[in-house]
């Protein structure tokens, strides 16, 4: 079967609310709270489906509302609205259309299902998940329900969406001014040195480290496992430089530059810390501890444009090869690093290290194919 035409085309003009203002101090579009989703009418096709629909969209929304993690649309308020605008606007662009649903119904996703008969006595559900900003499907989940067991199965898909829900919501980002700044330090060790000027195009950095919740979900995409545990929002830890590649290209982003990243860091004013110049503070990063803290906890410490836990929490993988004398060679636009090499570089320190390790300069490295229980990532993508 195929999701309403209405729908599926309607959604694909929301302008992308991913980037936040470049301005300093500006802020963008706030994910911290549950997500708003709305669920349509059920298709159904076969003897039965109906009712089965019906028992599973029921369970279904019984589950997410009792994670807490969600905030539906009250159902016969969507369905209305979308009667409306067919009415309404029959013949009309799909665009117009699609700033209506969007703009009434303050939705952030859409869930669509189709039920249908497998067997005899087993129902098909087809779940889709579709971002409305992009119209793009961002999950499916397909599986067969015994006709006697219905109403259990449902539930637990919606308390395995619940799980995944934060990261349903697109990962907000920071835009990052292209031009020079001096990377690196005259007095810092041989690695960091010498202290060089280089130019970088104008780019977007993730304003959080990538979740749990959100590689668990790509994981889960790809027919692979990554247990996203009891805290899904924690920092993502124990991928390998590349799996993290790997994750963000599938979200249209890649790796920051080593360049990028420490740009991001240290903003154009060049700071010592993404804070300033100040020495690390609990209430500035999480360093020195046993374990991270949740990529959505907010400390004092983020950068003038908002990007948070830049030092600290977990390191972070970037795109360049590893050379402790890299800076001696580095290309003055738009450095990439080494050609080859055998370590990837790691930025930004982690909660177990002590407060030296996290200097916006500080450089160290680890095996790209295998991950680490201190390191994470965040994603990056060319603005034009």
């Amino acid at each position: 079967m195929r999701l309403p035409t209405l729908i599926t085309t309607a959604l694909t003009i929301f302008a992308s609310n991913l980037i936040l203002a470049a301005t300093p101090g500006s802020s963008g579009p706030d994910h911290s709270g549950p997500l708003r989703l709305g669920i349509v009418k059920f298709t159904t096709s076969g003897y039965g489906s109906a009712d089965a629909a019906i028992r599973m969209r029921s369970s279904l929304e019984s589950a997410l509302l009792q994670s807490g993690e969600v905030d539906l649309v009250d159902r016969q308020h969507l369905e209305t609205l979308l009667q409306e605008i067919t009415f309404q606007q029959s013949g009309v662009t799909s665009s117009e259309t699609a700033i209506s649903l969007g703009g009434i119904s303050n939705v952030e996703v859409l869930l669509f299902g189709e039920v249908g008969r497998a067997d005899a006595k087993t129902f098909a559900l087809t779940i889709r998940v579709i971002d409305v900003a992009s119209g793009k499907v961002i999950h499916l989940e397909q599986t067969n329900l015994p006709r006697n067991a219905i109403a259990r199965g449902a539930a637990r898909l919606g308390q395995l969406l619940a799980g995944m829900a934060s990261a349903f919501s697109p990962a907000s980002m920071v835009a990052v001014a292209g031009g020079d700044f001096v990377m690196g330090r005259a007095d810092g060790p041989a690695d960091e040195q010498p202290a060089h000027t280089v130019f970088v195009d104008s780019f977007a950095i993730d304003q959080k480290e990538v979740s749990r919740a959100a590689y668990a979900l790509f994981a889960r995409q790809k027919r692979q496992t990554y247990d996203a545990g009891s805290t899904p929002q924690l920092p993502a830890v124990g991928i390998s430089w590349t799996a993290a590649q790997e994750y963000c290209r599938g979200q249209g982003k890649r790796l920051p530059t080593e360049a990028e990243w420490e740009r991001a860091a240290r903003g154009v004013e060049g700071h010592a810390y993404p804070w300033g110049a100040q020495s690390p503070q609990p209430s500035l990063a999480h360093f020195a501890a046993a374990a991270p803290i949740e990529v959505d906890i907010p400390l004092e410490g983020a950068t003038k444009s908002g990007v948070e836990h830049m030092a600290g929490n977990v390191s972070e993988w970037v795109a360049d090869w590893w050379d402790p004398r890299a800076y001696h060679a580095a290309s003055g636009r738009n450095p990439s690093g080494p050609a080859r090499g055998e370590y990837r570089v790691i930025r930004g320190g982690s909660f177990a290290d002590p407060a030296a390790a996290l200097r916006a300069t500080s450089r160290s490295f680890h095996t790209p194919m295998r991950g680490s229980q201190m390191i994470g990532f965040r994603c990056a993508r060319t603005l034009r």
